[in-house]
This record gives C-alpha cells, structure tokens and sequence, in this order.
C-alpha cells in the first residue's frame, strides 16, 4: 500500500487515476490547501500499481544533456508576444501543435479554481496562455490525454516538471509515449491555491467588489515588473507590481518560498537534465543587447529528438540565439537549486493567514516586511 509523505507527495494525482478499484482519492490538506491521496484501506487489494506508477517512489528517467540546446526566444509577431508571459514560447509551440491537428494540455482558471484541460482548437489556446502561480488539478486531464492520444492525435502537454515526470510514467504505462510531446516550465514551486484564495478574499473586502479575473505576470509596467492584473466585477481593475502584492512576496519576494508546497524542498526535477522534451521559462538575467527590451523573453531548453523537431518548425516565427546552460542558471539559479529550509516561518505563515490580514502575517514571517494597500 502507498504511504503518503507529505514531504515528497507532489499531488500529482497518478495513483488516484491509475487505481483499478478507486481506492484513491484527492483531498486538500485543512492547513495548506494542497491537495494529497486518501488510501480507503478497507477498499485497497494491496495490488501494488499506484506504487509502481508514482513518480515520486521511482526514478522518471532524465533525457541526456549532452545533446541538449538552449535557446533565447522572442516571437516575432509582436501581438503573441505581448500576450505571453515571457517570450511566446508556449503559444508558438501550442499553436504549430493545433495546426498538426493535435491537442493541448495546459492549465487554466475556472472559478478561480486551476485546472488542467485539454483543446483542439486555437481560440481555446488563450486561457491556457502565462503563467498562473498556484497549483493545479491534475484529476481529469490523464484520461483526456490518453483519449485524444488513443484516436492518433500528437498531444502537447504543459505543466511544472513533477506534472511533467507524472504524465510521462502515465504515458508509457499506457503505451502512448509516441503521440506525446512533455513541455514542462522552469519552476522553483508552486504555490496554494488556499493562499491565492485568502489574500483574494482580503482584496475582495477592501474594494468592496468580488475579483472575477486575475493575470499574473501583467506586462502593462514592464516584464520586470511581475505584475498582477484583478479585474472587479464592479469595474475596478488594477495591478500589483511584485513589490505591492502580499501574495507574490510569499512566493517569490520578501517573503519567498512561504506559500509553497513542501514537496518542493525536495524536488529531484530541478536539474538541467529534464524528464521533458522540451523545458520552456523566462530568460531573467540575459545580458545581450536587443534581448531584454522589458517586454519578456523565452529561454527554451530542447531535450530531445521529439522536442528538436517541434522546435524546427517554429524557428521561422520567432527570433532565436543559442545560449548555455551556464548562461542561464544565474538569473533562474533557484529552479535549479534547493531551497532554503523554512519549516518554523511556514508553519506560522499558514496559521496566520486564516486570522490575520494576509499583509501583517507576512510581516509577522519575515521581519522589517511591510507592502501597502494597492
């Protein structure tokens, strides 16, 4: 039977699906709000498979590197670009996938609720578009896949690299693999839904209006900026430079690393071999002039054969030079590297963020932090 660690569970979901008998389910943990496997043990036949498929228990084996290339990327129609969160490097890819007759897997918004979906058509493309800094549900996107792969269709698949190791050990499992194409992002975690959820509830209260769209990632004062876009249904909209929002300083700013899952202090995927084909992000730090114009640009990362010849037939759409790994590890060196142990200031950020103003827990965590009201 799977024993659960929390410090190593991604919540990718497999074992859930993969169970014959659905013996498995996903629940949200009460304190986090991350989402981990319930075992109904009275159900469970001790067959052995959600421990032969989980990821995390097995090696997922990594392309070899010394084949591997590294890209700058800026597409050359300005309108993907500007609607990308980096470069345009997933909209290139997606896009030249539904032009094949293929299908996209991505994530997307749904009541605020991050899902993982599956389209065949580009006008379904655009939600699936930036980044969205929460983590999300995995439940019913293994079936979609394997039903879109099964009818001869090429699926492209995008997700974090521990959803990308899952997909892959689903796809070979049920002999797919070769109409599949893994894309996953460079990450350095990924945040709670519960979080996101609770500082939306507090804008929410402020404004006075129910937020009924978010964008991460917002270009309007910069790609440097990391902005965050909230649109009320009331009309109010505004956006949070990295500097003003509570919730991305509990990812990425002052307060970094709080808000994440504690599987990532763990993660074996934050290395330059990947699981995937090809492994896309931004290119933060790149020095060359004409390439960083704080309108975003793509690093792509091509990881095998499969992934060289997507590559080859976008190349005409976009501007592209060649890089080293050592060229952009400084810029994204902690979706490389572990974290920083933050056991003691998680612990007392998930309490506080329940009781408290989500700005004043923050400060509580990490001293001398203060952000003010937007």
């Amino acid at each position: 039977m799977l024993e659960i660690q929390t410090d190593n569970c991604t919540g990718c979901g497999l074992c859930s699906e993969i169970c014959k008998i659905k013996a498995i389910s996903m629940g949200k943990d009460a304190l986090t709000g991350f989402s981990y496997p319930h075992i109904y043990q009275e159900a469970c036949i001790d067959c052995g498979l959600c421990e032969r498929v989980c990821p995390e228990i097995n090696n997922v084996e990594k392309n070899d590197i010394s084949g591997q290339k590294i890209y700058a990327l800026i597409a050359t129609d300005e309108k993907i670009r500007m609607a990308s969160t980096s470069g345009g490097a997933f909209a290139l890819l997606a896009n030249e996938i539904i032009d094949m007759k293929g299908a996209v897997a991505g994530a997307r918004f749904e009541d605020r609720k991050l899902k993982h979906r599956i389209v065949f058509e580009k006008k379904d493309l655009i939600p699936l578009h930036k980044s969205k800094y929460v983590q999300s549900d995995m439940r019913e996107i293994y079936k979609d896949i394997l039903d879109a792969a099964e009818t001869g269709k090429k699926v492209l698949f995008c997700g974090t690299p521990c959803q990308a190791a899952a997909i892959k050990r689903y796809s070979e499992k049920k002999k797919i693999d070769n109409n599949l194409i893994i894309v996953d992002l460079i990450c350095r975690g990924v945040p709670s839904e519960k979080a996101l959820e609770l500082y939306l509830m507090q804008i929410e209260s402020e404004k006075g209006s129910i937020v009924d769209k978010i964008d991460f990632k917002d270009k309007s004062k910069g790609w440097h900026s990391i902005g965050t876009y909230y649109h009320c249904s009331n009309g109010i909209s505004f956006v949070e430079t990295l500097e003003e929002s509570a919730f991305m300083n509990s990812f990425v700013g002052k307060g970094e690393d709080l808000c994440i899952r504690e599987s990532c202090f763990n993660c074996k995927y934050k290395t330059q071999g990947r699981v995937s084909d090809l492994t896309i992000g931004d290119f933060w730090g790149i020095k060359d002039d004409g390439w960083d114009d704080n309108k975003g640009t793509s690093v792509i990362f091509v990881n095998t054969e499969t992934g060289k010849q997507l590559m080859d037939r976008i190349k005409e759409k976009a501007r592209i030079k060649e890089y080293t790994f050592e060229d952009v590890y400084p810029g994204n060196y902690k979706a490389f590297s572990q974290l920083s142990d933050k056991t003691k200031e998680r612990e007392m950020f998930w309490k506080l963020i329940e009781k408290t103003d989500f700005r004043e827990a923050l400060k509580k965590c990490v001293g001398g932090c203060t952000i003010d009201k937007t």
